[in-house]
């Protein structure tokens, strides 16, 4: 929308007041405000955020806090974070390990010196893989973090300085030798698979599907391989970025690119990973390295000029400003966890940045009832993915775009005859369980989500009994259920999605429900207890560990040293210490009103779904005395949360689909004025009606004696007189913050005003010549002048730059008396936009002539 100043006199009513034989007339004006531009902030006494971008005058999010520095290292460049680790490539000093249990006491925890130079490090399961320039992949055993060792290693042709895990595969961006794929399905002995080299000099790699999109510096851009067929990587699109790309973060349907210096930001559309289209960007002051994705937030390491620069994402096509934070030396990578960000900065080591708090209870803030009879949910870029059962309107699978969390929108489904319980999502594929297919040849359907608004069914799991839950680590899918037989952990090849190939079964107690993976290792709960399977050969599963606990069903959550296991009704959610995964040993339980059913984590907290009692948030910092903080309360059976950035998805049974706020930037309480400079000069103003559309509490006042007195006006479009007339209007506005979930924000604001022009004659005739200051000024998109004529004359109106050349003629004929208003955008007499600087508009009218200065901006 463009921004609209309108001044318009229109005689609304003659009113005859024979009051000392004079008569009084009232003229109406107007002023509209949408925010797209500065036209008319008084920026000196404005201390809300007055967002251009969106469009919005609200309160400013907090300012990003240090709470935590790890100092033991300078060249830091990339880092990873897995539950209570902060996995560093320090440079020359390899894998450093710091333990982020206490984020505001960082620690050393461990290191492993590398051959080469650490860049970054991907982890899956109990390995670290390490792109160590020169010396290619190394491959670190983890599963002591204090204590890494070298498991394997592999010398890549190039400098390997990026790298992203997809199932058996490491993707290398192996500098000027483009992409290098190794095969990791043996991490002690990782061996070539495939490449491809690409045009300019790979920097950093990212995975979505069958496709890698490479960060391919100067000459490439960003460059799209189809890795459908990972041993033999093939072009599929590319896009030439202005600056040098360093990689991309996917979201859904968007890559954010960070492309040095000269791009900044880029937003491609890759819906058609074929054809990548420019969306939007945003040039930052530094140079951008990389971005990390939080909701509707991106976090761009900017280098030394920009530090961390967070940008407002929630129209990709716009992204706009919102906060900085600027560190010692140069910002290399901002990792995201819970609500921390974990910044890597040359100057001081490791920073641990407070960038969220806990919204409690959570806020609902959507939802979609077409899920009802919801099972399960799985968050994948901008789309989720529901699983509902038997009885449901749709039994199968549904998938929703939430691009809009706040209105999540039904895009397909596809049904079956009993539906599913739960959900996976890997690349294009969605797994889903099937409870109720006893005595059918599938306990699970194979769903095609290339084309999440397309579904297809792709393949089946074929065993004839029913399944509860599923994992995926690499090619190999793992499912708790029955056959005929009993119960058990059923593995499945899916290396070929469209076929599982049942490879293994090892049988556990009855009522397996529920599986969780953490390296070499699978956590099943059954109704005998929790057991643990080494699945270092997936088609060879063995039982080595186990911990009695005949409720131990429902769901099993891995958290660093820990799982968590909620029970069948009645029961308690467990914890257990899994450090030593042969021997798991309990350390506490926790109580709810109700039966505790599935739970997700983020950071030090977890999400724990209970059955009639809706959502508990728990701080989970110290596991072992973990806390209820809040709770959610909803009419329906809570199945699954999820976490997904500042949101959690929740099914639901009775509800469907809903969607939570449970982190929120905090608010700068303090920053909550809005200021304008005069929006009109003129004759006295008696009276004014305010009509806003906003959010939450916001109180406006108007001065029309120049802010020497103020009046509060509601903004509900009734007319109210003022007690402090005057002829230069003003308005100011104040946020007030009144409870989690709410800023309090103004998107469109319009005053409309009467002014008095007692004794002026009937025919509305000037007494004098007169040409008006111009309002506003400075102004971008239009200025308006006026300027009264007593008696009929010859009228030139003209626009004189500074050294006096005419640039404009906006006037120049015979008027009648009158008061005129003429509105001028800035453009000359060719109907070209002029350059900004100072302006003079002259007003001749017979043998009087005034001038009045503005200024233009752009």
């Amino acid at each position: 929308m463009q921004r609209q100043l309108q001044v318009i006199f229109v005689l609304t009513s003659v009113l005859y007041l024979f009051t000392l034989g004079a008569t009084s007339d009232s003229w109406c004006g107007s002023y509209t405000e949408d925010f797209t531009t500065l036209d008319y902030c008084d920026t000196a006494k404005t201390t809300a955020l007055w967002d251009t971008g969106a469009g919005e005058l609200k309160l400013h999010p907090f300012a990003m806090t240090v709470v935590g520095v790890c100092d033991t290292f300078s060249s830091v460049q990339r880092v990873t974070v897995v539950a209570d680790y902060a996995y560093v490539g320090a440079g020359g000093q390899g894998l450093m390990v710091v333990d982020i249990s206490d984020p505001a006491n960082p620690v050393y925890a461990g290191g492993y010196d590398t051959p080469g130079t650490t860049v970054q490090a991907a982890i899956a399961g109990d390995y670290a893989y390490l792109a160590d320039c020169s010396s290619g992949l190394q491959v670190i055993d983890i599963t002591d973090p204090t204590n890494p060792s070298l498991a394997g290693s592999y010398d890549t042709d190039g400098v390997a300085v990026g790298i992203a895990l997809a199932g058996d595969y490491a993707y290398i961006a192996d500098s000027n030798s483009g992409l290098a794929v190794i095969d990791i399905s043996n991490p002690g002995s990782p061996t070539y698979a495939g490449g491809y080299n690409t045009p300019g000099s790979a920097q950093g790699v990212s995975i979505s599907g069958d496709y890698a999109y490479v960060g391919d510096g100067t000459v490439g851009g960003l460059q799209v391989l189809d890795i459908s067929d990972p041993t033999n990587p093939t072009p599929a699109g590319s896009y030439d970025t202005p600056g040098m790309a360093y990689g991309a973060t996917l979201s859904g349907d968007y890559a954010y690119v960070a492309d040095g210096f000269s791009g900044g930001v880029l937003v491609l559309d890759i819906s058609d990973p074929t054809s990548p289209t420019y969306v939007g960007d945003y040039d930052t002051p530094g140079y951008a390295y990389w971005v990390s994705l939080w909701g509707d937030r991106a976090f761009v390491a900017d280098g030394t000029l920009g530090g961390v620069h967070v940008l407002d994402i929630s129209n990709p096509a716009s992204p706009v400003f919102e906060d900085s934070l600027l560190g010692a030396g140069y910002v290399n990578y901002v990792a995201l966890a819970g609500d921390h960000a974990f910044v890597t900065d040359s100057g001081t080591g490791l920073l641990v940045v407070d960038i969220a708090d806990p919204v409690i209870p959570p806020v609902l803030v959507g939802s979609n009832g077409f899920a009802e009879g919801a099972y399960s949910v799985a968050v994948s870029g901008d789309y989720a993915y529901v699983s509902t059962g038997i009885g449901a309107t749709y039994p199968g699978l549904l998938v929703f775009d939430i691009t809009d969390p706040g209105s999540p929108t039904l895009v397909d489904s596809v049904t079956w005859a009993y539906g599913g319980y739960s959900v996976s999502v890997d690349g294009d594929y969605a797994y889903v369980c099937d409870i109720w297919s006893l005595g059918s040849l599938s306990a699970g359907t194979v769903v095609d989500i290339s084309d999440p608004t397309n579904l297809a069914v792709a393949g089946s799991l074929s065993v004839n009994g029913i399944s509860y839950d599923a994992r995926i680590a690499g090619d190999y899918l793992f499912f708790a259920g029955a056959d005929g037989v009993g119960w058990g952990v059923f593995v499945f090849d899916i290396s070929d999605p469209t076929n599982p190939d049942s490879v293994a079964m090892v049988p556990t107690a009855l009522y397996c429900q529920s599986l969780d993976i953490s390296g070499d290792y699978l956590y099943a709960g059954a109704g005998g207890g929790l057991e643990v399977i080494d699945i270092s050969d997936p088609t060879s599963p063995v039982i080595v560990g186990w911990a009695e606990n005949y409720s131990a069903r429902r769901q099993v959550k891995v958290w660093g040293d820990y799982a968590f296991v909620t029970g069948w009704t009645g029961q308690p959610m467990y914890l257990y210490d899994i450090s030593d995964a042969a021997n798991p040993d309990s350390v506490t339980s926790y109580s709810f009103d109700y039966s505790p059913y599935r739970l997700d984590i983020a950071g030090d907290y977890a999400l724990v779904g209970i059955s009639f009692a809706g959502l508990a948030v728990m701080d989970i910092s110290d596991p072992a005395n973990a806390s209820v903080l809040g709770v959610y309360q909803n009419s329906g059976r809570c199945k699954t949360p999820v976490f997904a950035g500042r949101y959690a998805y929740l099914a639901d049974e009775e509800n469907g689909l809903e969607v939570l706020e449970v982190f929120e930037r905090d608010l700068d309480l303090e920053g909550d004025v809005g200021h304008s400079k005069y929006v009109y000069r003129g004759n006295e103003i008696d009276s004014v009606k305010i009509t806003t559309t906003q959010t939450g509490t916001v109180y406006w006042e108007v001065s029309a004696d120049s802010g020497a007195n103020w009046q509060e006006i509601e903004p509900d479009g009734q007319w109210q007189p003022l007690t402090h007339p005057g002829r230069v209007l003003f308005w100011r506005s104040r946020h007030v913050y009144t409870g989690d979930g709410v800023n309090p924000t103004c998107g469109n604001l319009q005053i409309e005003y009467t002014e008095d022009i007692s004794g002026v004659a009937d025919t509305r005739r000037p007494s004098v010549f007169s040409l008006s200051p111009c309002a506003p000024t400075p102004f971008s998109a239009s200025t308006t002048i006026r300027f009264a004529l007593p008696e009929a004359r010859k009228v030139r109106l003209a626009v004189h730059d500074v050294l006096g050349r005419q640039v404009a003629t906006l006037v120049d004929g015979e008027l009648a008396p009158d008061w005129y208003t003429h509105p001028w955008n800035g453009t000359g007499d060719g109907g070209g936009s002029l350059s900004p600087g100072i302006y003079f508009v002259r007003f001749d009218a017979g043998d009087f002539m005034a001038i009045q200065k503005t200024v233009l901006l752009r």
